[in-house]
């Protein structure tokens, strides 16, 4: 069985963020979008950097969340609810689970700071299933040619992805 995006309850949104890297070039992307109870597409964001490995833009795109919903709440008064990813070692790292490798220190401690001041949000990991709306933009995001990610413009099945 398939698995869905759960949607938050009604009155709140949830953010899914995502990290793409490609190698050869060091080219990467983190990208979030936010959605509410129906699953509309209200915003996100998407950034292009270089990197050191997915790992970095796993973290990167993990660390950018929690600024990014505070800034959503301040800015649109919708509460953020959740703020799901689908690498969960990246996740525990923020939590201060586990301890963050030396090329992510630095984003990590920005997480970290960003998380400690209200609004508490929730993060969560989950299959990558869930997350397939933040992967497609992350990987468009990343410079890299359309035919080498092999994916072709979304359609309707963009939208069933929505849930």
């Amino acid at each position: 069985m398939p698995v869905k995006w759960k949607p938050p309850d009604l009155g709140w949104v949830k953010i899914n963020v995502d990290g793409a890297f490609k190698a050869a070039t060091n080219d990467g992307s983190a990208a979030g979008v936010c959605r509410d109870a129906r699953g509309v597409l209200l915003g996100g964001f998407a950034r292009a950097v270089k990197l050191q490995s997915a790992f970095h833009a796993e973290t990167l795109a993990i660390c950018e969340a929690p600024e990014f919903a505070a800034k959503w709440e301040k800015e649109r008064g919708a509460r953020v609810s959740a703020i799901e990813f689908d690498c969960l070692t990246a996740v525990q790292m923020l939590l201060g689970i586990d301890p963050a490798p030396w090329e992510v220190n630095d984003i990590v401690k920005e997480g970290r700071a960003v998380l400690s001041s209200p609004p508490l949000l929730c993060l969560t990991d989950g299959p990558r299933d869930l997350n397939k709306t933040t992967d497609w933009i992350v990987k468009a995001t990343t410079p890299v040619s359309i035919l080498e990610l092999g994916f072709k413009p979304p359609t309707i099945s963009f939208r069933s992805s929505l849930f």
